[in-house]
C-alpha cells in the first residue's frame, strides 16, 4: 500500500464490523464517539444506550526505510444500563444486554479480522471499566490495527 488509509475510513470500516449488534444484542447507537460521556452529556446519552462508541487513540510509527508501519489504536466504548440494578447493567438482564456480553460479541467481531485491503488483522489489546455506578456500565474495549504504507524516497 502506498498511502495510509485515513482514520475516518478506518473508524468507519470498525463501526461497520459492529454493526450486526444492533439486531443481535439491541445496540441503539454505533457511532464515533461524540462526548457522551461528559457531566452535561451523560444522563440524554444513557437514554440512547446500549452503545458501541468508537475514537481514535493514536499509536507508534515504524520506520523500515521506505516502508512504514503505523499502529492505529482505537478505542470501542461499551456503555450498557439497568434502572436501578448495577449487576445487571454489567451481566445483562431484562432490558440491558449487559456491558459483558457486549464486550464478548465486539471482540469476536473485530479480533482477527482484516478490515481493509493492505491492513494488517485487529488485535484486542486490552479492556478496562471506564464508569460504573448508577445502574450504568462502559468498559473500554481497546484495539490495534497495523497498516503498512510506502513513502516516496
Amino acid at each position: 500500500m502506498s498511502t495510509p488509509y485515513e482514520i475516518t475510513a478506518v473508524e468507519d470500516t470498525i463501526l461497520a464490523a459492529l454493526a450486526p449488534l444492533r439486531a443481535s444484542h439491541g445496540v441503539r447507537q454505533v457511532e464515533p464517539y461524540n462526548g457522551d460521556l461528559d457531566p452535561e452529556r451523560l444522563a440524554a446519552a444513557v437514554q440512547q444506550w446500549p452503545a458501541l462508541l468508537t475514537f481514535y487513540v493514536g499509536g507508534p510509527r515504524a520506520d523500515l526505510g521506505q516502508r512504514r508501519i503505523e499502529t492505529m489504536g482505537f478505542v470501542v466504548l461499551v456503555c450498557a444500563k439497568h434502572a436501578g440494578d448495577q449487576a445487571k447493567a454489567r451481566r445483562g438482564g431484562t432490558g440491558s444486554p449487559g456491558s459483558y456480553p457486549l464486550l464478548r460479541a465486539a471482540s469476536a467481531l473485530l479480533e482477527g479480522k482484516t478490515l481493509l485491503p493492505g491492513m494488517f488483522p485487529v488485535a484486542v489489546t486490552g479492556v478496562a471499566s471506564e464508569l460504573q455506578g448508577g445502574g450504568m456500565s462502559v468498559y473500554s474495549l481497546q484495539i490495534e490495527i497495523d497498516q503498512p504504507y510506502l513513502v516516496a524516497g
